[in-house]
């Protein structure tokens, strides 16, 4: 049996990374792999200072390990010690290494990224979500001597349900953090033009971890807009039954982000049978089997999320109809089928040694 350490964040307030890192466990841990968990640790900088004996000796138990997070010190820890006991490393950037996250606190984290490209350049594999992430990321660290692989994020489309409890409300979900980059703020603007038009029966459920700052901003928004009955803020959920009680009651899900990676809500979404309205930041793909029901917005304004939206609202029994053909959609294109395909032959080439002679 081949042992995983995913090194990933201490649960799902951190967002889609810690539910990936939850994917990889379920779907990987049998026969052939285990998976056990260590959550980033901001005291492990001492333990290592004092007792770095017992961390190698811990580290020194598994065949291969993954990393969900870039921008840690103990992240470096791991790789260093990693590389001085031959244990191969793969690093899941998650989007840390975009454009516009690396925006945020540039100086800083170009700094992490000279002192440690030593560290860095030593990784086995570097898993980008897609082509954008890989080029963006390529103005940053040299990928030429890394390996990496491009394979997006996948969901347990099986568990999602695609009911609706069909009552009179016309209800939009926003479902992610409740932060600038998910661009949250947008959401009150929208609903105004519902306001503004009186069209009735609209309720927007806003979903999702905040801080109390940016929960006050939107209180703030939503007050400045006189738009309280149209929007409705409710607490985090995590699991797979709350999120099915949640799709149960929508119809559509927006998310008018400033920049993704690869949405794990956005799938989920689509698991549930419902169609999506998000911006082109979100880096999803139209083709011919998913434009009917993926709307892309080009440009950052709330008139344009109206209109898209109001084109399903009064098209109420399209969105029935759509269910079951963008639930088989999911299934073909992000199911964990998927995953299981690709996860663990980058794991055995990693551990092979055999990832070194070209990219996967």
């Amino acid at each position: 049996m081949l042992k995983i350490l995913s090194v990933t964040y201490k649960d799902s307030t951190s967002g889609g990374p810690y539910r990936v890192a939850v994917d990889h466990k379920n779907c990987l841990d049998n026969k052939e792999f285990n998976l056990k968990f260590f959550k980033y640790d901001k005291n492990l900088k001492l333990k290592f200072i004092f007792n770095s004996s017992k961390i190698k000796k811990f580290i020194n138990k598994f065949d291969l390990i993954h990393l969900h997070n870039l921008f840690s010190i103990d992240t470096i820890i791991i790789i260093k010690i990693a590389e001085l006991l031959s244990i191969p490393t793969v690093l899941s950037l998650h989007g840390n290494l975009n454009e516009w996250s690396m925006k945020k606190n540039n100086f800083l984290k170009m700094l992490f990224l000279l002192f440690f490209r030593k560290n860095i350049n030593s990784i086995s594999i570097i898993h980008f979500l897609n082509n954008v992430e890989k080029e963006e990321a390529s103005k940053f660290i040299d990928i030429k001597k890394i390996p990496y692989t491009i394979n997006q994020n996948c969901i347990d489309v099986s568990k999602f349900k695609i009911t609706r409890n069909n009552d009179s409300n016309f209800n939009i979900l926003f479902f992610g953090r409740l932060d600038k980059k998910k661009n949250f703020l947008k959401i009150p603007e929208i609903a105004n033009f519902f306001k503004k038009n009186a069209i009735q029966n609209i309720k927007f459920l806003i979903v999702g971890p905040s801080t109390v700052e940016n929960l006050n901003l939107l209180k703030k928004k939503i007050s400045e807009f006189n738009v309280e009955d149209l929007i409705e803020i409710r607490s985090p959920i995590n699991s797979i039954n709350q999120k099915n009680s949640l799709f149960d009651e929508i119809d559509i899900f927006i998310l008018p982000s400033e920049d993704e990676a690869d949405s794990v809500a956005i799938k989920e979404a689509l698991a549930s049978g419902k169609p999506v309205v998000i911006s082109k930041e979100c880096k999803f793909v139209l083709d011919t089997k998913n434009q009917e029901f993926i709307k892309i917005i080009n440009n950052k304004s709330p008139r344009s999320y109206y209109n898209e939206l109001l084109k399903f609202y009064y098209d109420r029994e399209k969105l029935n109809k759509l269910a079951k053909k963008i639930h088989q959609y999911s299934r073909e294109n992000f199911s964990m089928e998927s995953l299981v395909k690709w996860l663990p032959v980058i794991y055995k080439k990693c551990i092979n040694h055999t990832h070194r002679n070209k990219n996967l």
